[in-house]
């Protein structure tokens, strides 16, 4: 993308980036659109109010140097100074403490857009962006963005409305010497603005080398034991001194630029205030300007070019914090790769000698009640008009020949779809209800068609054009040596990454028509290390699985049934929680930042526990046993052979062909290279000399490298 825009025109990029600054700006005043109308409500006011001060002070001083006698006179301009002054004193007041309301509010919104959209993203986009980049995005990126409400927006437009109402005063006063005011104000600006773009790039590399050091921090503390172990500390120390050296040297090109900034304007302003003073004492000499008149446009003309200046140098600045802030808002805009599918279209239901009488009420009527509920969407099917069966045998139509909506709630559980041309179309409601056509006539679970997977830009796939089948009631293992695609099978059917060719379905519906939250409630996965977040063992188990049960807090509050939901789960995931255990854990337990505080086994339980609570139709084991000694395997095996009890179907992918046994593995799916090259019950396979997962069995010891017939060895 940067290389395509710098090869456009330079005023093409500009033009580019001034329409982007003012769709940022736009989109933080819509994240505080509440707050900002009244702030600037008080800008004006108080803009106004500040902009009656000079009248009054030059009035003041010109009665007091001429000696005037008229109390009354000078007891009118005195309080009109004061109340002038005290009413832009409160607006002012009043003017901040919204900005800065404003300011915190579009932090708030920006932060919790970025951090929801973030983890919106697809698997290969945390493949190519640091976990710390992504916090410095968060954090200091942010920051900067409240900055420009809460300060900068705030005295800009204070500014500039201040410098409108002056212009008009010196436009009344002498139309001649603002004119020539302007065209000096005009230089001005012009150099602020140069300045403001040259600001707006640096500001942006700057955010970038931030982002990049605390990449590296975050990388360096969260292996902490792994930099000491390995003597690391000067590494990490010398790479995060590098980062921040770089961050240095451009924020000290800042400071030469803005000094620089600073000297030129300033010196334009001082150059056209002392032309001015002239031209009014010339004015003054040729009668064309009385004495108050000179006093009060001098007044303004300070007030007018301190406003200006202001406005430039803040100018600058939002210049800076909105280029800098870019990140942020190309990822809140960015859309994820791998997403839901658009909501189905719902359509009613009628039945066949109803869907002939136009005159009939819309929406479903009498039987087609029964399929209200969760919908998913059959696309058009050639354009033939369709029909359901229901469960009940009652026979729906489609109202349309543009599709039709089927019910995942009550009524269509088991339906089947036939066009009216008498051709049959698998369900598509996302339940393993339909039989395959193949030999086995058990219903197809998961199904991969010529799936082909790849990893960013490599050209090497980590699957290449598998076809697999697994069935209700298979408990697959998915073997082979390391890099030959075991784990990106998994991947591939939790959709952490899309096929680059063929599709992934479950239960008769791709991946890419199921959402989410679907996908999540029929299919859960044990990792090889469980990821356990610093809370509670309770809030561990169940997460993720009742959002209601969280307070606005973030601490999970959860009933009785739910406590005694996860107990359960842990106790049949070998870890019992009661008064007085071994273990010395309960359910209010915290288990430290990663899980810290529990064993490599107690991890792998919870993980376990984590699993069982959902009662998943589907259970992905990802190496569930390899960093395990012998005794901790023994236990989590037991652990698994629940777990695998409690569901429809497992797939697991492991190295250690000794399990494949433990868990009665009824069929072996052999990788190689990214090709699925053998499948078949283990016993069988064994059988094969030649196999690959007989090779794999002699070198474990599973057979024995000399049996005749490669029988397979008691274990």
């Amino acid at each position: 993308r940067e290389a395509r825009q710098k090869q456009k025109p330079r005023w093409v990029r500009t033009l580019a980036q001034v329409n982007e600054q003012r769709r940022n700006l736009v989109t933080l005043a819509d994240y505080s659109a509440k707050i900002v109308a009244p702030s600037f409500t008080f800008l004006t006011l108080g803009a106004l109010m500040s902009s009656i001060i000079p009248k009054y002070s030059a009035n003041c001083i010109t009665l007091v140097a001429t000696l005037d006698p008229d109390i009354t006179k000078v007891t009118r301009a005195l309080i009109g100074l004061a109340a002038s002054s005290t009413l832009a004193a409160l607006l002012t007041g009043g003017r901040g403490t919204l900005f800065w309301i404003a300011g915190t509010r579009a932090n708030y919104n920006v932060r919790v857009k970025l951090h929801r959209n973030l983890l919106l993203q697809e698997a290969a986009f945390f493949d190519s962006n640091e976990v710390g980049y992504l916090l410095s995005r968060i954090n200091n990126d942010v920051n900067k963005i409240g900055q420009v409400i809460s300060f900068h927006v705030n005295v800009v437009t204070r500014q500039f409305a201040q410098f409108l109402f002056g212009s008009l005063y010196l436009l009344k006063i002498s139309p001649v010497l603002a004119a020539w005011t302007f065209g000096g104000i005009g230089i001005v600006a012009w150099v602020s603005a140069v300045y403001g773009a040259f600001n707006r790039d640096l500001a942006q590399r700057v955010q970038d080398t931030f982002a990049d050091a605390t990449a590296v921090a975050e990388t360096s503390l969260s292996m902490s034991e792994t930099v000491r172990a390995f003597n690391g500390v000067g590494v990490e120390s010398d790479k995060f001194e590098a980062a921040q050296l770089k961050a240095l040297e451009l924020e000290e090109v800042q400071a030469w630029g803005y000094g620089t900034h600073k000297f030129i304007s300033d010196t334009l302003q001082s150059l056209m205030q002392g032309a001015l003073l002239l031209a009014c004492w010339q004015m003054g000499r040729a009668g064309g300007l009385p004495a108050a008149d000179l006093t009060m446009f001098i007044f303004y003309t300070n007030f007018v070019l301190e406003s200006s200046n202001e406005v430039g140098d803040q100018w600058a600045k939002i210049q800076g914090a909105v280029g800098a802030s870019s990140s942020v808002f190309d990822l809140i805009r960015r859309i994820p790769q791998v997403r839901d599918p658009a909501p189905p279209l719902k359509m009613d239901l009628q039945k066949p000698e109803e869907a002939s009488a136009p005159d009939k009420e819309d929406g479903p009527t009498n039987g087609a009640s029964q399929v209200e509920g969760s919908y998913s969407t059959l696309s058009t099917l050639n354009g033939q008009p369709i029909s359901i069966t229901a469960a009940n045998g009652t026979e729906y139509v489609s109202t349309s020949a543009n599709g039709v909506t089927i019910a995942n709630g009550n009524g269509v559980h088991n339906g089947q779809v036939n066009g009216k041309n008498g051709n049959e179309y698998p369900s598509v409601n996302g339940n393993f209800d339909h039989p395959h056509d193949g030999d086995d006539q058990r219903p197809v679970v998961i199904e991969m068609k010529d799936m082909t997977l790849k990893y960013g830009a490599m050209d090497v796939p980590a699957i290449d054009h598998a076809n697999l089948q697994i069935y209700r009631g298979d408990r697959v293992a998915v073997v082979g040596r390391s890099g030959s695609g075991k784990s990106s099978m998994l991947r591939a059917i939790l959709r952490f990454y899309d096929p680059a060719e063929g599709s992934v379905s479950l239960g008769g519906v791709p991946l890419t028509e199921m959402s989410r939250k679907e996908l999540t409630t029929k299919v859960t996965v044990v990792e090889q290390e469980p990821h356990l977040f610093p809370m509670t063992l309770l809030e561990n188990v169940l997460y993720g699985i009742d959002k209601d049960a969280v307070s606005s807090s973030g601490r999970a509050k959860y009933s009785a049934a739910f406590r005694e939901r996860a107990a359960v789960a842990l106790r049949r995931a070998g870890l019992p929680i009661h008064p007085g255990n071994d273990l010395n854990l309960d359910l209010d337990t915290r288990v430290g930042d990663g899980g810290r505080s529990l064993s490599g086994g107690q991890r792998q339980r919870v993980a376990i526990a984590r699993a069982l609570v959902r009662q998943p139709d589907v259970l992905l084991l990802d190496e569930p046993t390899a960093a395990l000694d012998s005794q901790s395997e023994k236990v989590v095996v037991e652990a698994l052979k629940t777990a695998c009890e409690d569901c429809e179907s497992m797939v697991m992918v492991t190295h250690r062909l000794g399990v494949v046994r433990s868990l009665n593995v009824n069929r072996v799916i052999v990788m190689e290279r990214g090709k699925i090259v053998e499948s078949g019950h283990p016993e069988d396979l064994l059988k094969r000399p030649s196999g690959i997962y007989a090779s794999l069995a002699r070198e474990q010891g599973i057979i024995s490298t000399d049996a005749p017939h490669h029988e397979p060895t008691p274990m």
